[in-house]
């Protein structure tokens, strides 16, 4: 499967004149979206959800690989596609996966398929980053990175140690591609916010993994309190998710200390 193919290999591309022309959609990765988008709205009535899961799993195995490499060589290459339906496309199929696995979430059962589950949002996460990278926009990165938080923070109250990593790497990584240089005085706020919310994320993260001393760094580097007076866009749950990791942080140096409370 590949998502982008070239009648040969990739042509060389020259960045102050791209020839956009020469990259071509193949609707693998739109197709697997909407096909397991159907797949999760019927999954409560399948008369075999394991099996249904099952083979969705060896899809997404299947298709991270193009996936990723996809992504990266795009963004190494400083690539943009001005094909509007193909980019709107892309964009509303993921939209639509996002939120089938939104709604499947809510109900009981799905706990049983959380593994899959994650890893789809990570999969979703990784098809608006690729929409992105051949749109660029400040809030379409901002969205991106709000989805990774989300299924950041998911993974981490699920205990998925092995996809924890992965979406704590990528989301580190494009966050920290962001040109603050560039960035008006709103837009300056918006990505303050979210640098609170990455560092709770990884405070959290560290904390489950029995690392002290970097939740602690992380705990600094939120600087909740402060960044609270001139940043209006902390989600509120993210405020009471610090509180309860800096109670729980206190409750383990204190079992280290041995002392009782």
């Amino acid at each position: 499967m590949a998502f982008l193919f070239y009648n040969e290999t990739p042509p060389s591309f020259n960045k102050t004149n791209q020839k956009n022309d020469q990259l071509i959609f193949h609707p693998c990765l739109k197709a697997a979206a909407d096909k397991t988008t159907y797949v999760l709205r019927k999954l409560k009535t399948s008369e075999d959800q394991q099996f249904d899961v099952v083979c969705l799993d060896n899809r997404l195995k299947s298709l991270f690989p193009v996936l990723e490499s996809t992504e990266k060589f795009i963004r190494k290459n400083s690539l943009t596609l001005n094909r509007p339906k193909l980019t709107n496309d892309l964009e509303n199929s993921t939209s639509g996966l996002w939120n089938s696995i939104v709604i499947l979430m809510k109900q009981e059962f799905s706990s049983k398929f959380i593994k899959t589950l994650c890893e789809f949002k990570f999969f979703c996460c990784l098809m608006l980053s690729l929409h992105e990278s051949l749109v660029p926009a400040f809030d379409s990165k901002m969205r991106v990175i709000k989805c990774l938080l989300k299924t950041f923070n998911l993974c981490v109250d699920e205990r998925q140690t092995g996809l924890c990593k992965r979406v704590q790497d990528y989301v580190e990584l494009l966050f920290m591609s962001i040109d603050k240089s560039s960035l008006s005085d709103a837009q300056m706020k918006t990505y303050m916010g979210i640098g609170v919310d990455l560092s709770i994320a990884d405070m959290q993260y560290s904390v489950t993994q029995n690392d002290i001393p970097m939740a602690k760094f992380y705990e600094n580097r939120a600087d909740v309190v402060s960044n609270m007076l001139i940043v209006s866009s902390i989600q509120l749950t993210n405020i009471c998710r610090f509180t309860k990791i800096k109670e729980l942080i206190m409750s383990k140096v204190l079992i280290e200390l041995k002392i009782v409370v």
